[in-house]
């Protein structure tokens, strides 16, 4: 009615927010549709325009009863007497929530795919491993819109992990300088030794890290680190770093995994074809010397 009492709600209205018709009718709306997304002032600004007696159209998000987000199409068309005068209204309500949750899930496996293509296609032309990890450090940055990340890269001669390629914050240092990591120590050696990412929203403040690696993370910087990996087997960490308050979603995260195994793979092939060929060309160097030496 006009005081926005709830005089009938059909049973598919109590079963999509949650309540029994004794607890809606002869109750005001706002008390029972508590809005995700409509401001007070909007609100009213639609009911003083139903008063007016137009009807109002559109798409928002109400709160059910156990405060799930529905996201419902509404229309809402004024009810008149006689004369005229708008004596209540009559909602009719649409739930768009799976509709919705849908198009975000396609929405974000377009977005994996096209980063994917990105990806794969930038590293064709990348014939070495030091031309290789820029690209995909610069391409997958450049998807999750972080301007900060760095690869390190396992040694298993020396049992330890080494930044590969960094960009952003220290991109100027030159990282031979930075320490290596042992396995179990600092963000690329816990990662490398849980094969899981770490996320967090401040590597500075999380207490999980040695204090001096976190006095070496500049305040407010968090980010995701994934593990690189080729087939079953972990051979670097990938980290993307954001400064507070960007933070990386577990959509993003679930992408840089997405990408940190495509490199991983991509980053072994290249590691073995540049063993093999460092192996052809001694077999090489040592066929013209036993050449030389049967000539004398």
């Amino acid at each position: 009615d006009r005081e926005r009492i709830i005089t009938y709600a059909n049973p598919e209205f109590t079963k999509l927010y949650g309540y029994t018709a004794a607890e809606v009718v002869g109750r005001a709306t706002p008390r029972i549709l508590k809005s995700g997304m409509l401001s007070p002032q909007d609100y009213e600004g639609l009911w003083e325009t139903i008063l007016s007696g137009q009807a109002v159209r559109g798409e928002w998000s109400n709160k059910a009863k156990n405060g799930r987000l529905i996201e419902i199409e509404g229309s809402s068309s004024p009810i008149q007497d006689d004369d005229g005068s708008v004596i209540g209204f009559l909602a009719i309500q649409r739930d768009l929530t799976e509709r919705k949750r849908a198009e975000a899930e396609i929405k974000r496996r377009l977005a994996e795919l096209e980063a994917v293509n990105q990806l794969s296609t930038a590293m064709r032309g990348a014939h070495t491993l030091d031309e290789m990890l820029p690209v995909v450090l610069d391409v997958t940055l450049g998807v999750l819109q972080a301007a900060q990340g760095a690869v390190w890269l396992y040694d298993p001669v020396k049992d330890e992990l080494r930044t590969a390629v960094m960009r952003g914050w220290g991109e100027q240092t030159d990282v031979s300088h930075i320490p290596p990591e042992k396995s179990g120590v600092g963000v690329a050696g816990i990662v490398f030794a849980s094969g899981q990412p770490y996320v967090t929203g401040d590597f500075h403040l999380d207490l999980r890290l040695p204090e001096n690696v976190r006095q070496w993370i500049p305040p407010g910087m968090g980010g995701a680190a994934i593990p690189i990996r080729a087939a079953d087997k972990v051979i670097g960490v990938f980290i993307a770093n954001a400064m507070l308050p960007r933070e990386l979603t577990p959509d993003e995260v679930h992408l840089l995994t997405i990408l940190g195994e495509i490199a991983g793979n991509a980053i072994q092939r290249t590691r073995l074809h540049e063993q093999t060929e460092q192996r052809l060309q001694r077999l090489d160097g040592l066929h013209q010397i036993d050449t030389v030496i049967n000539a004398s």
